[in-house]
């Protein structure tokens, strides 16, 4: 449950960073096909991340176990596009065909997945918090975004490594 809910503050974060220059309502981003390939591709993506050393899988997974950690906006932010600008990576998903197009199917994916998570979590313990965090993410998400990734739930739980 730890790991969830630090996971979860990730990929909320990920989505505050990629919703700050959206003023207009969300553009879609995931289709059918993407979100198979997205589950397909993505194992294999992080195993070569892993591979690489650096940190650079863990960056893409990072939270701040501490209760004291600051958290920043700023540093998350430069740390995932730092990731994102190593050539080596940038090999990596060009060996199965992404491109700079992987970074918002990645933010995507994860903060529609965060959502399903925090819903669930919202239905046992609702506090106001949880639920502007929702919202605000909700508000970043195209709704067919959304239901696409309810949709292939056990699918992404099993391509990010979130199997119970």
């Amino acid at each position: 449950m730890k790991r969830t809910i630090n996971i979860a503050g990730l990929c909320l974060a990920l989505a505050a960073i990629a919703i700050q220059p959206v003023l207009a309502a969300p553009a879609r981003v995931l289709s059918k096909a993407t979100i198979d390939r997205f589950m397909k591709d993505f194992p294999a993506i992080t195993a070569e991340f892993e591979a690489l050393g650096d940190g650079v899988a863990e960056t893409l997974g990072r939270s701040d176990d501490g209760e004291t950690a600051a958290f920043s906006m700023a540093t998350l932010k430069s740390s995932i596009e730092s990731v994102f600008a190593d050539a080596r990576v940038k090999t990596i998903l060009a060996k199965y065909g992404w491109n700079s197009q992987f970074i918002e199917v990645y933010v995507t994916v994860m903060s529609a997945y965060m959502y399903v998570v925090f819903e669930d979590f919202y239905a046992a313990y609702p506090m106001p918090e949880t639920k502007r965090y929702m919202d605000e993410v909700r508000l970043a998400l195209h709704p067919d975004d959304l239901a696409i990734v309810k949709a292939n739930r056990a699918g992404l739980e099993k391509a990010l490594g979130m199997e119970d």
